[in-house]
């Protein structure tokens, strides 16, 4: 069975649960985080071993490795991430 590919957007509480709970399962892989605090991306990624993370959620979504997106931003945001991921 194929992994999944999977991207975290917003490393708040939410965002690093997810990846945590996402690694428990067996065909599921983060490959990606992104917050729109470039050092707090950078500082997540380091803390978790994830090699890629993004500043600009735009630039993510259009990583063509990516096969899903956890979007964990408050909730006002989810519109149109959802939207570009969908598009994507």
């Amino acid at each position: 069975m194929k992994k999944i590919k999977a991207g975290v957007v917003g490393m708040g509480f939410i965002g690093v649960v997810h990846v945590e709970a996402l690694r428990r399962l067996s065909n599921v892989e983060v490959i990606a985080i992104a917050h729109s605090d470039e050092e707090k991306a950078k500082s997540k990624a380091r803390e978790l071993g994830i090699d890629t993370f993004y500043s600009d959620y735009d630039d993510m979504v259009n990583n063509p490795y990516i096969d899903c997106i956890h979007i964990c931003t408050p909730n006002y945001l989810h519109y149109e991430m959802a939207k570009k991921a969908l598009i994507a």
